[in-house]
């Protein structure tokens, strides 16, 4: 019985031994509203990883509860503190912003600039025990897209390129992802 609650905890939420712990935005569970919601489409050139999703359709709203959701499951290998990137392209300055949550709960407003290239938001500190949690980014302003996301131990996290020198903001994936 033991060796199925494993299993069934190694399915929902994945458990990496190394770090960064990167997800392309296309594997999140998607929570849609009436007249939004996180939809695949033709993502500006240059993304990293595979599956970028935007905030659309771009209307230009800009609402802070009752948004679509992004929900990452994610078990931490050990409790602690921990800090969530984004990668993430913005048209302009009404649709630069997303707010990244947990287990359902809103946590920090995070902003991508430069403009109109693809660009990594500043660290979100999260605590969190030994037991799976959802990070979960929500969207606060429609047009703006989102390709991965990735949590790593400390918030002074450099990585080079994916491709070496291409420029890209991307993350690493994570070998066994």
């Amino acid at each position: 019985m033991r060796w199925i609650t494993l299993l069934i905890s190694l399915l929902v939420a994945p458990v990496w031994a190394e770090e960064p712990w990167v997800m392309d935005a296309g594997t999140a569970t998607r929570t849609v509203t009436a007249t939004h919601g996180w939809m695949p489409g033709e993502a500006p050139a240059g993304f990293p990883g595979s599956a970028p999703l935007q905030a659309s359709p771009d209307m230009g709203l800009n609402a802070e509860t009752g948004t679509p959701v992004l929900s990452f499951a994610w078990t931490p290998p050990s409790p602690g503190t921990y800090y969530v990137w984004l990668v993430g392209w913005a048209k302009g300055g009404a649709a630069d912003t997303a707010v990244v949550g947990l287990n359902g709960d809103r946590l920090s407003r995070v902003d991508f600039a430069p403009h109109r290239t693809w660009a990594r938001s500043k660290p979100v500190p999260i605590t969190v025990g030994s037991a799976p949690v959802s990070i979960d980014v929500h969207m606060r302003e429609d047009g703006l897209w989102i390709a991965q996301m990735a949590v790593t131990r400390t918030a002074l996290w450099e990585e080079p390129d994916p491709d070496g020198d291409t420029g890209r903001p991307g993350l690493r994936a994570h070998p066994g992802y």
